[in-house]
């Protein structure tokens, strides 16, 4: 069993669920965007200098497991404390991608064959395999991106925020970020970065968090992403 997969019980006692963490831990060694600075933790006080530990620690917004607001693209869009936070929680479905991450483009059709069943107010999350090549130079150059013409089937399917486990989703090297604005001009949020994802079931409901921290005024924030499996315990 994994460190951050573990199994509780609900509050009537009816039945176990499946909390999985889909959150990738911050270090100062953590891998970053191409260009950007790694996460920085200084030990202001420290036990056996001053009696105390008090950190402080620096880094990109978009660093690891992060949420995406309108702000982050969009001229006064809602920014990170803005975001309400129906928008990044509740019921979601996943798509798990049959075709390993190449940098490619996923279209509508690669929802064909798929078991989800995406209704009004759902969280789409898409498994690519990515996080296999985490710690490789593939890892920021071969995740899949959605389409357009993806991302408006969704949408017009009633997603209400869009999650994975890609760093982003447009091309590393994408000028016009049109997914992006698409989706942030529509209000939906994005969640980017998330891990342990073939830990969820596909084809079946989970429920999804990712709450960000609230920091006034910026367009994105890391946060703690996990998901419940069996949710029949209500």
């Amino acid at each position: 069993m994994k460190d951050d997969y573990y199994r509780g019980t609900s509050r009537t006692g009816r039945s176990d669920f499946d909390f999985v963490d889909l959150t990738y831990t911050v270090s100062p060694a953590s891998d970053v965007w191409p260009g950007e600075k790694e996460p920085e933790f200084e030990h202001k006080r420290t036990l056996d200098r001053d009696g105390v530990n008090v950190t402080r620690f620096s880094m990109n917004v978009h660093t690891k497991t992060h949420v995406d607001a309108p702000d982050h693209f969009i001229e006064k869009g809602a920014t990170i404390d803005e975001l309400p936070l129906e928008n990044i929680c509740g019921d979601a479905v996943v798509h798990r991608s049959t075709e390993k991450p190449k940098g490619q483009k996923i279209g509508p059709k690669g929802l064909e064959g798929s078991k989800i069943e995406l209704t009004e107010g759902d969280i789409f999350i898409l498994n690519s395999g990515i996080q296999n090549l985490k710690g490789s130079a593939r890892y920021y150059r071969d995740f899949p991106v959605p389409s357009v013409a993806l991302l408006e089937e969704l949408v017009n399917r009633g997603m209400k925020c869009y999650a994975t486990d890609c760093p982003s989703i447009d091309p590393l090297d994408s000028q016009s970020h049109d997914n992006h604005h698409f989706l942030l001009s529509r209000g939906i949020p994005i969640v980017e970065n998330l891990a342990n994802l073939d830990e969820l079931d596909e084809g079946k409901r989970v429920v999804f968090f990712a709450f960000p921290l609230k920091l006034k005024g910026l367009e994105g924030s890391p946060c703690r992403a996990m998901a419940m499996n069996n949710t029949e315990f209500g």
